[in-house]
Formats: structure tokens, sequence, C-alpha cells
């Protein structure tokens, strides 16, 4: 890719123009390298990004081994920090946007409102119920059912089925009475 030759070049003349040695020189660009990598990969915030370059950069300033070796001098540490700044922090958006794969969407999912549980009576204190007496059924019954569900309910609300039902009822109570 042209944008990480021209970060490299720029890094490398950075490092010629400073008479880095070798050794400096190769620290340094496996640092802006790695740096790059993180954004690649990671896609981290410029400030996440900079913290990870400074505390690279100041590991290798200090003599602690195994964990870091001092390789660049105090002024160094300052040069490359301000040719960190001016170059690639300067435009790590930029950086960021030319280096990243673009996403389409991002979609997440969050907890918005929890919805109360329903709670059910028990069976064992339901009552049954005819068919008939639902009214929300009735759109998928045929016109001929309803038809008869229809006269059905007409002779037990206003026919001779009223008295019937009354007289169904007395009769279960009775019955119940002497089965006491």
């Amino acid at each position: 890719m042209a944008i990480l030759q021209q970060f490299t070049d720029l890094n490398c003349d950075f490092a010629k123009r400073e008479s880095f040695s070798e050794e400096k020189m190769a620290c340094f660009m496996e640092i802006m390298h790695y740096v790059m990598k993180q954004l690649i990969q990671e896609r981290l915030s410029e400030d996440a990004s900079f913290n990870i370059f400074k505390e690279l950069l100041l590991r290798h300033a200090i003599k602690r081994p195994p964990h870091s070796l001092a390789i660049f001098s105090l002024s160094d540490v300052k040069k490359i920090d301000l040719f960190a700044l001016d170059t690639f922090y300067r435009h790590f958006d930029m950086y960021k946007y030319a280096l990243t794969v673009k996403d389409l969407m991002h979609l997440s999912t969050e907890k918005m409102m929890e919805v109360p549980k329903p709670t059910f009576c028990e069976l064992n204190e339901a009552s049954q119920i005819e068919v008939t007496q639902l009214d929300e059924l009735q759109e998928y019954m045929s016109e001929q059912e309803r038809d008869v569900i229809a006269r059905q309910r007409d002779y037990m609300e206003n026919g001779p089925g009223k008295v019937e039902a009354i007289l169904n009822s007395e009769m279960g109570k009775l019955y119940g009475r002497m089965d006491e």
C-alpha cells in the first residue's frame, strides 16, 4: 500500500536526518510500525494509541533489563515525540480512515426496558367455556358456522333456551346437595 510505504519512508528519512545509529533506527522504526499496526488491527482511539506510543518510547529510554533497554537518550525521546506528534498523530484520523475497513453499519443491542413476566391463573381455577362464547374467534369461522352460532345464541338468550339453562343450573345445584 502506498500509504504504508510513504509512512515508512517518512520515518526512515527522520531517522537518517537525526543520524540515528542502526540500533536506534531499528527501534524507532519498530515502534512506529507497532503503533501503525495497532491502529489498523485494533482501531484504537488517538489517545489510546498515543499512550501506547509514549509507553514504548519511554520503555526504550530507561535501562531496566530485560524489560527495557536504554536505546534512546532524553533528547532523542523529545525529538521522536515531536516528530510523531507533527506527522503521525496530526494526521491520525486520515490514517485511520484510509487504512481501516469501512463499516457500513454497526448494530448493538441494549436493554431499553424490562417487560414484566405475565402471570397466569392456575389451571385448576379455570372454567370451561364454549367456542361460541369467544367473539375473537368469529373472524376465523366460516359464514355457515357464524350463522349457527348466532341462532344458538338467540335461542339461549331470547328463546326457550334461557329457561332450559336456568332449569339445568338449578338441577345441577339440587344434585350437588343430594350428593352431600
